[in-house]
């Protein structure tokens, strides 16, 4: 291994440790589940909630739709699976996310999460396959999405068992953010990349923030709270992946090319 691989699993195993070890047990707050904005319209509880997970949906789509024309035009492209499961995966988040807020509890909260480590999980692989190698991000690629199912049917299970137990879904959530920011710093990055990685990072932060200021950011404005911004801003950053494949796609064509040109010569 690189000095710079040596780094980022050192990094991967220091935070699993810290978690794990220096971090008791944290059961889900009931209280998540009461948001500020629950207000009911034309018959839909907890409303704007509910519809601000339309754009996840569209951009999903979009996403999905670009994907299947660019492997349909070019052929088989391993590089870009990742991002073909990333945006099925914020599909997958609309419906869930919907679910959960139609009625928030613990057991309609598991199916929002199980999509969102679908997102994390791939988006991290194609960092990685961008910066580091495609061949060791498509043998990570099953471990990480199962890792990432794993974290959320753990914590499920330790709820149901009156052990509540949110760490390994903490890492799940968070470890990507640090190892991606880190890989970043670290390697070089493709032409027309980091632009978009650091868009969707930066309205990601902002989600993170207005997340946490829900009632207040509701008291302020009225019309709208934290929650629902949360929603909006964070499939907004999604939204920079789409127009970073868009502005790439001759590169994926010509990536297509190659792998079809060496399937026909072996």
């Amino acid at each position: 291994m690189t000095k710079r691989e040596v780094l980022l699993c050192s990094v991967s195993l220091f935070t699993i440790l810290v978690i794990f070890f220096l971090i008791d047990p944290v059961p889900q707050d009931l209280s998540y589940h009461q948001f500020a904005d629950n207000r009911n319209i034309f018959g839909i509880p907890n409303a704007l909630n509910i519809l601000s997970n339309i754009p996840f949906l569209l951009i999903g789509l979009s996403g999905i739709n670009f994907v299947i024309r660019l492997l349909a035009s070019k052929g088989f492209n391993a590089v870009i699976i990742q991002y073909l499961i990333f945006f099925i995966g914020l599909v997958l988040t609309a419906f869930g996310s919907s679910y959960y807020h139609y009625q928030p509890s613990n057991d309609s909260l598991f199916w929002d999460r199980l999509p969102m480590t679908i997102v994390f999980m791939s988006l991290l692989n194609s960092v990685i396959s961008e910066l580091i190698s495609r061949k060791i991000s498509m043998i990570l690629l099953p471990f990480l999405l199962v890792v990432g199912c794993l974290s959320v049917f753990y914590w499920d299970w330790s709820e149901k068992t009156g052990q509540g137990d949110l760490r390994f879904y903490a890492v799940v959530h968070f470890l990507p953010v640090i190892l991606i920011f880190l890989m970043l710093v670290i390697y070089k990055t493709p032409r027309k990349y980091l632009r978009y990685i650091i868009g969707l990072g930066l309205f990601y932060a902002v989600a993170v923030v207005v997340e946490f200021f829900d009632q207040e950011i509701f008291n302020l404005l009225h019309f709208v709270s934290g929650h629902t911004l949360k929603h909006i801003f964070a499939s907004l950053g999604c939204a920079f992946i789409l127009l970073m494949l868009y502005h790439r796609k001759s590169f994926f064509y010509r990536l297509s090319s190659k792998t079809i040109t060496k399937t026909k010569q072996t």
